[in-house]
């Protein structure tokens, strides 16, 4: 990667350009913290992808639970996410 002088891919990432590398420092700064993380993006962009790297980056990765996917297709309104997603502590009137 000498000609980024980034490091190399997390995960099955193999993209090694200088977009690609502000991902992987985004994935740096926000693993090592108990954020949650809410990832948008097109279909087939690898958001799941996504997903894992960040599991496996960040402080839960012993942790036995799986990383939950939501596919948000079928939420059409902020008062149709689940709450911790939304943020919301009561439901919208």
């Amino acid at each position: 990667m000498a000609e980024t002088g980034g490091k190399s891919p997390p995960g099955r990432f193999i993209g090694q350009s200088a977009a690609m590398q502000g991902v992987y420092r985004i994935f740096e700064n926000a693993a090592p913290t108990n954020a949650t993380v809410f990832i948008t993006g097109e279909s087939g962009v690898g958001k799941e992808l996504c997903a894992e790297v960040l599991h496996k980056l960040g402080k839960r990765k012993n942790v036995v639970r799986p990383v939950v996917v939501l596919n948000g297709g079928g939420v059409v309104t902020l008062d149709r996410l689940p709450r911790p997603i939304s943020g919301l502590s009561a439901p919208l009137p």
